[in-house]
């Protein structure tokens, strides 16, 4: 039996936070081509912020408990896969003095992360985005801001009093865990909830 360890040894490049503390993670493993073996390694300092530029020398490998050399090393994005459930229930459709619903204030948040002023947080062509709500699936498995953009322009909400959540939060997780576009993407289901 193959014993599997990736542990971080010395961060090179960028120093991550706490006096070079940082955390390694094994995203997914490959075994398609056995005996040749893949692994992808996510690697964060103590904020959860990503350390890049890290070389094969940070990297340790035992098979069995005897070392081995790893043969390749590369840095790649992944992307995330996230389903965003809006759960607009009655209390959403609430105003401020500016006449902006709280469901208002949810899409402009998603929006902003998916397409920005300049400067989305989503990677178009990488990370992959589900919209989730009370009247259905309003998109699924997208990798383009602009098509989350437009969805959540054109979505109105009935502002239902019972929106079943608990099935919202189901077919999110059964979204996010369908198997994503690529392996070792992390999967989130982030809630928008009264």
């Amino acid at each position: 039996i193959l014993g599997l360890l990736v542990a971080l040894l010395a961060p090179a490049g960028p120093a991550p936070a706490a006096g070079n503390a940082a955390v390694a993670g094994i995203t997914d493993i490959d075994l398609s081509a056995f005996p040749q073996i893949s692994a992808l390694v996510a690697v964060s300092d103590t904020q959860g912020n990503r350390v890049p530029g890290l070389p094969a020398g940070a990297f340790g490998l035992d098979e069995n408990g005897i070392p081995v050399i790893l043969s390749q090393v590369s840095e790649e994005q992944i992307g995330l896969e996230i389903a965003f459930v809006i759960e607009s229930s009655a209390v959403f459709s609430k105003r401020d003095p500016s006449a902006l619903t709280r469901l208002d204030y949810v899409k402009t948040a998603i929006i902003n992360f998916a397409v920005g002023n300049g400067r989305a947080y989503m990677k178009d062509s990488l990370d992959d985005v589900s919209l989730l709500a009370p009247e259905g699936l309003l998109l699924t498995h997208t990798t383009v801001g602009g098509e989350i953009r437009n969805a959540l322009i054109s979505y109105q909400s009935q502002f239902k009093f019972d929106t079943g959540l608990f099935d919202l939060i189901r077919q999110a997780m059964d979204t996010v865990g369908a198997g994503g576009p690529r392996p070792g993407a992390r999967r989130i289901v982030v809630l928008f909830s009264s």
